[in-house]
């Protein structure tokens, strides 16, 4: 069974569902009239709006993270992910060998930030080939990267 996913796509009733497992913040449980303290609930009791502190790993998809361009030039093996970039299939071996190195960190950023021109100097690779689309979201870019890496480097 999987945890549940707090993702846009992943719509919470907003009635008071038995079972029905929610993230709280700030007391807000989604629901009128019913509150909770902070942290995850499990709805016990819909007729009285009792819940639960409920023990459990809440995935709310990945946590971006802004980090300063002088941060990055000081990062060892980073490549860039962008459309320009090389395929990762056909470059497979300095992949593994600059993972073996000491790991590899994936730097995604907005089309609109111009990351692959800001890090000239970085290896970039195109995990996405034939996109369709003239932008692709950071979160969809990281998922896309990680299932390619993941397979190159396994």
């Amino acid at each position: 069974m999987l945890y549940p996913i707090n993702i846009p796509y992943h719509t919470v009733s907003t009635d008071k569902v038995e079972g029905e497992i929610r993230k709280i913040e700030r007391g807000d449980t989604g629901i009128e009239g019913c509150t909770c303290s902070d942290g995850v609930a499990l709805m016990i009791n819909s007729e009285e709006c009792k819940m639960t502190r409920y023990i459990s790993i809440f995935y709310d998809g990945p946590v971006l993270e802004i980090i300063s361009e002088r941060d990055i030039n000081n990062m060892e093996n980073v490549i860039v992910s962008s459309r320009s970039g090389l395929n990762p299939l056909e470059n497979s071996s300095f992949l593994k060998s600059l993972y073996q190195k000491k790991g590899i960190t994936l730097l995604i950023g907005p089309p609109e930030g111009g990351v692959k021109r800001k890090f000239q100097n970085l290896p970039a690779f195109n995990f996405i080939t034939k996109q369709g689309t003239s932008n692709v979201r950071s979160k969809e870019a990281l998922f896309s990267a990680l299932s390619i890496l993941n397979s190159v480097l396994g």
